[in-house]
């Protein structure tokens, strides 16, 4: 089992009061050895100043299989 994840933000360089934020984080089972595997993430995007009528903020939950070609 592998739990990992990313978190970026990301300003913009004219108004740093106007940034985003990306944060990612997974968990990760071995299905068949090290070549398969069944992934749960749950992700979230963060605008401080989106466009009229959009969402400051959106969650998601996925689920993947994962397959390997090489290392």
């Amino acid at each position: 089992m592998n739990f990992k994840g990313d978190f970026t933000y990301t300003p913009r360089t004219a108004d740093f009061s106007d940034y985003r934020i990306y944060s990612e984080f997974f968990l990760e089972f071995k299905v068949w050895k090290d070549k398969i595997a069944f992934r749960m993430t749950a992700s979230d995007e963060y605008d401080s100043d989106p466009y009229a009528g959009v969402k400051k903020n959106d969650f998601g939950f996925f689920h993947s299989l994962v397959v390997k070609f090489s290392k």
